[in-house]
């Protein structure tokens, strides 16, 4: 799963940036799991990195209304 991939990077790499925690947030957003999307931020937070609300908006917002072909 993507989370096992997320732990065993940070793992191997120790601190991970804006951009892989961004992606494992996104991802667990799409898939409706908004509890552990909202526990990675809080993570992302204790690691020292800035974790405004656009980095899990898009995911967030997909969620809530569907994604919208245009």
């Amino acid at each position: 799963s993507a989370d096992n991939v997320f732990k065993e990077a940070k793992t191997n790499l120790g601190n991970l940036n804006r951009i892989m925690y961004s992606n494992i947030i996104h991802t667990h957003c799409q898939s409706g799991n908004m509890e552990r999307a909202e526990e990675l931020v809080r993570e992302m937070e204790e690691d020292g990195i800035d974790a405004p609300i656009d980095v899990y908006h898009g995911g967030l917002v997909e969620v809530m209304f569907g994604k919208q072909k245009t």
